[in-house]
């Protein structure tokens, strides 16, 4: 729809830009919520199954699940953020993503250099300061953005909008909290699933090299052929 932002901001067509900007942005909290809900309680078998072998022990999932959980909790706002940016670059108003963005890497520089020596672990405290940094980034955008919409289209059109994402909210709650009671009771009801994902994730990997080592050999032959 980024096209789309642009020709309705060529057109001054407000009310649809807004209309587009909201739908975008509750997507984006409807694809980004589950899967921070999802990564937080599986982090531990994802990460297992993904990486432990060899030198990566039980010791070191251990210590490699927070950060994972501490990044999901920024899926949501990290994929909001590119929704808002592209929005101001539709207005042709590049400035004020690009100021927020500098301010974002002085205070990422400032936390990282003081959550990496006050939390237990380094990594997490890194982690957690790109998460919280790009939440108040897409916070100051988002709020940049409703201000400059609220002059064009109207309080009316503001208070339009207002309800529909009070609504959407509600539903994202409620639709979050079934997410996670059914990944409590995956958890509890299969105490087995890491094996599985284990066991299915270095199946589908070995298949992946197979594939990958055939078509590097057709393709050499291929060229071998056409060589001669």
């Amino acid at each position: 729809r980024m096209p789309r932002l642009a020709q309705q901001a060529a057109d001054s067509d407000w009310q649809g830009f807004r209309m587009a900007c909201d739908s975008m942005l509750r997507t984006s909290i409807s694809v980004g919520l589950p899967l921070t809900i999802s990564f937080c309680f599986f982090a531990k078998q994802i990460v297992s199954s993904v990486y432990e072998r060899s030198a990566f022990t039980s010791d070191s999932t251990a210590q490699v699940v927070p950060v994972v959980v501490v990044y999901a909790l920024g899926i949501a706002w990290f994929i909001c953020r590119d929704v808002v940016v592209r929005a101001f670059y539709a207005l042709d108003r590049g400035k004020i993503p690009v100021i927020t963005s500098v301010a974002a890497l002085v205070l990422n520089a400032v936390l990282d250099a003081y959550l990496s020596r006050t939390m237990a672990s380094p990594a997490v405290g890194l982690v957690f300061s790109t998460v919280l940094v790009s939440c108040l980034s897409t916070v100051a955008l988002y709020w940049a953005l409703h201000k400059i919409l609220r002059d064009k289209v109207g309080p009316a059109g503001s208070a339009l909008g207002g309800l529909k994402w009070r609504k959407f909210l509600l539903n994202t709650l409620c639709a979050s909290g079934i997410t996670m009671c059914h990944s409590k009771w995956l958890l509890h009801k299969f105490p087995t699933l890491q094996s599985l994902l284990k066991s299915s994730f270095h199946f589908s990997s070995a298949w992946r090299l197979e594939t990958l080592g055939l078509s590097v050999g057709w393709l050499l032959d291929a060229s071998l052929v056409g060589a001669s």
